[in-house]
């Protein structure tokens, strides 16, 4: 009796320790699972975290790029405008139209323009009779300057155009009298050929603004000239966090941005653009891409 007592004694004392090392087990276990998880969670926000940084600073530094590539450019275009209002023969009284259309034409083919104009101090046009008088960039290369408009409708095509102007120095002397300006015309689609070889991505675009916040250029171009979006945003509340990028655009800083459109989120890195009057650069990609 001694002996099975005993054996009953030594089982229960034998299950009993089974339980203990099975709790114990399965504590363990779900410490380590647990640690696991949270650790897994820890990795993958740091991770995240790391890729938002990473992509912050690349689309700050792109549209930084971008605005330079996009300055140096009309840089090139005002040098070639002021080196044409500085040909002598195009201020002489004494020179037909016809030769100094010819010496246009000229320069026209040299540079890739699709046509130039002469225009008198009083705003007419040597060449086609039409006032531009009240144009920006006669009152501003009449003045001495070299500009570049924004994009506008052409008085002699009716078609958006971008007119690159300077003045026309009396007898070829820069910095002497202005008798007049000239200006060029670039590929129409010179700006929103530039937005297109931005690229961020397989969903990246890029777009121009000038100093209200039109959309001057686009890989959309339908939207060049109408699309406002800080205007539209009094109307339609889902355009308020991108509204607010583009107001930091247009007061011409260097930054990086979130919002929403059409149920996915953008990112968004946008830079002033030199030498203008007010433009500015946005880039743009779908965070869900990275």
């Amino acid at each position: 009796m001694k002996k099975i007592g005993s054996l009953k004694k030594k089982r229960t004392e034998g299950s009993s320790n089974t339980s203990i090392r099975k709790r114990i087990t399965s504590a363990i276990t779900a410490i380590i699972i647990t640690l696991s998880l949270v650790l897994g969670a820890l990795s993958a926000y740091l991770t995240y975290a790391s890729t938002v940084e990473a992509l912050e600073v690349s689309m700050k530094e792109t549209a930084k790029l971008a605005s330079k590539e996009i300055s140096v450019q009309l840089q090139s275009y005002r040098d070639i405008a002021h080196e044409i209002g500085s040909i002598a023969k195009l201020s002489s009284p004494d020179i037909s139209k016809e030769e100094k259309q010819r010496i246009i034409d000229s320069r026209l083919s040299s540079y890739g323009f699709i046509r130039g104009n002469i225009i008198l101090e009083n705003g007419i046009s040597i060449f086609d009779g039409n006032d531009y008088s009240d144009r920006e960039y006669f009152k501003a290369s009449i003045n001495g300057d070299t500009f570049v408009s924004e994009p506008l409708i052409s008085k002699v095509t009716g078609k958006l155009t971008t007119i690159v102007s300077a003045p026309l120095w009396k007898n070829g002397f820069a910095g002497s009298e202005v008798v007049g300006i000239i200006y060029l015309v670039p590929d129409e689609n010179f700006l929103n050929d530039a937005m297109g070889e931005i690229k961020i991505g397989d969903t990246g675009s890029a777009y121009m603004l000038n100093k209200e916040g039109l959309t001057i250029a686009s890989t959309n171009p339908e939207n060049v000239c109408v699309e406002n979006t800080i205007q539209a945003s009094q109307t339609d509340k889902s355009l308020e966090k991108l509204a607010e990028i583009e107001k930091q655009m247009i007061k011409g800083y260097n930054g990086f941005g979130k919002y929403t459109y059409a149920g996915k989120t953008e990112l968004s890195g946008y830079a002033p653009i030199a030498d203008t009057d007010g433009w500015s650069i946005g880039v743009n990609t779908k965070q869900s891409e990275f």
